[in-house]
C-alpha cells in the first residue's frame, strides 16, 4: 500500500534553518496511526483519531524530494479486518474482489460513515473513498 505523507506548515518551519539559508537536520522519531481517513490540512498540527505511535522505523531519502520510510509494528496489537473481506479476498476470482480503500480499509460491501450522519461513503477513484480523499458530493461513483 502506497502511502502518501504530508509535511505540515510546522513541518516546512522546522526544516528551514535559523539563518534561513539552508534546512536543519531533521530525524522522524516516530509515526502515529489513525483509524481515521485523514487529509491533512498544511495547517495541521496533530494527527486527527491517533491512537497510537510506532518509533520502529527507517528509511532514507532516495531523491532531492522522495523519503523512503518503513514503519513496523512490533507490539502485539492485531488490526482488524473485516471478515467478510477477507472471505471475498480469499475466494473470489480476481476480477470480482472487493475494492478496498487505502485509506481507511472500507470496502463496497463495507462502506465506512461520513462525519455528520451524511450516509456512507463512496468512492472517488479505484482505490480511495469520498472519507478519505475528503471530497464533497455530488461526485462520480465508481463500481
Amino acid at each position: 500500500m502506497a502511502l502518501t505523507l504530508t509535511i505540515t506548515d510546522a513541518g516546512r518551519a522546522a526544516l528551514v534553518n535559523a539563518a534561513h539559508s539552508g534546512t536543519n537536520a531533521v530525524r522522524i522519531a516516530s509515526v502515529g496511526v489513525s483509524g481515521a481517513g485523514v487529509a491533512p490540512l498544511p495547517t495541521s498540527t496533530t494527527l486527527p483519531g491517533e491512537y497510537k505511535r510506532i518509533a520502529t522505523i527507517s528509511g532514507a531519502a532516495v531523491a532531492s524530494d522522495i523519503i523512503h520510510l518503513v514503519v513496523r509494528d512490533e507490539s502485539a496489537d492485531a488490526y482488524p479486518l473485516d471478515v467478510d473481506v477477507y472471505l471475498q479476498l480469499r475466494d473470489a476470482p480476481a476480477d470480482a474482489r472487493p475494492r478496498i480503500c487505502v485509506g481507511c480499509g472500507c470496502s463496497h460491501w463495507d462502506p465506512c460513515g461520513l462525519p455528520d450522519d451524511a450516509g456512507s461513503c463512496a468512492w472517488t477513484n479505484e482505490t480511495t473513498c469520498t472519507r478519505c480523499s475528503g471530497e464533497a458530493f455530488p461526485i462520480t461513483v465508481y463500481q
